[in-house]
């Protein structure tokens, strides 16, 4: 994994409001955090977040960097308690708003939270478990960075 996806696994992973630093937290521990690109493991334990690029909009700015790029994200947070979710969304949402900075090759720019839905899913095996999930619709804007910079 390089580039924004790198940078965005790296910036939730290193969040102590996510993974709890030593002790760990809702979504585990840093070094093994239950953030995952495009989809979970099966029966991974909940909650986790699942966060997939759903467009690649054109930067735009006034200042004219040429090398500014944008990316749309959905990141899901998965849970079996609502209040679980719920909490997680709160931590990712205020952690969204103030990333900026330089994390694995990327300088991110600005972070614009587009939207959020909520839903619960119940599997198709007949069982009584329901699943939360609410989906947080983020674009970034950033640089790549060159290399030796």
């Amino acid at each position: 994994m390089t580039g924004i996806r790198s940078a965005l696994f790296g910036y939730l992973a290193a969040l102590e409001s996510l993974t709890g630093g030593e002790g760990g937290g809702a979504l585990g521990l840093p070094d093994d955090p239950r953030i995952y690109p495009h989809g979970a493991p099966a029966r991974s334990p909940m909650p986790y977040v699942v966060y997939k690029r759903s467009d690649t909009p054109e930067a735009r700015t006034l200042s004219r960097v040429k090398e500014l790029r944008g990316a749309t994200f959905d990141l899901e947070i998965w849970g079996d308690d609502v209040d679980q979710v719920e909490e997680v969304v709160e931590a990712l949402r205020a952690a969204l708003e103030d990333a900026r900075g330089d994390v694995a090759g990327v300088s991110i720019r600005s972070v614009e939270l587009q939207g959020e839905v909520d839903d619960a899913v119940r599997p198709e095996d007949g069982s009584e478990v329901t699943w939360f999930v609410t989906i947080l619709t983020a674009r970034l804007t950033y640089v790549n960075l060159k290399a030796g910079a």
